[in-house]
């Protein structure tokens, strides 16, 4: 239990549960859009998602291997900090904040 206490850890925890919620909700109520007032079959409108689904898939390795590639410099971007919360980190010792 002391991971969720980790506030990084469950900021990205709330922030892809969020985005996870966003797209599944986009991609059902688009695929019934699709189906009631475009006329579509259910077949053709789940092609329609095909492309994106294979996007989706591929992105998640290839995010692994950018970032091996390209580690993050300051972490406390990602969560929104201003530059003066990323200083203020610094000064107390956090070694993921390497903002001057």
């Amino acid at each position: 239990m002391s991971l969720f206490r980790n506030r990084p850890y469950v900021l990205i925890i709330i922030d892809g549960t969020i985005a996870n919620v966003v797209y599944t909700v986009t991609v059902l109520s688009t695929t019934i859009y699709l189906q009631d007032g475009r006329g579509l079959s259910p077949m053709i409108a789940g092609l329609v998602f095909l492309a994106p689904s294979v996007a989706v898939a591929l992105s998640g390795p290839l995010a692994g291997r950018l970032a091996a590639w390209q580690p993050v410099r300051c972490s406390c971007r990602c969560f929104r900090s201003t530059r003066w919360e990323c200083r203020r980190r610094a000064r107390v010792g956090c070694t993921t904040c390497s903002a001057s």
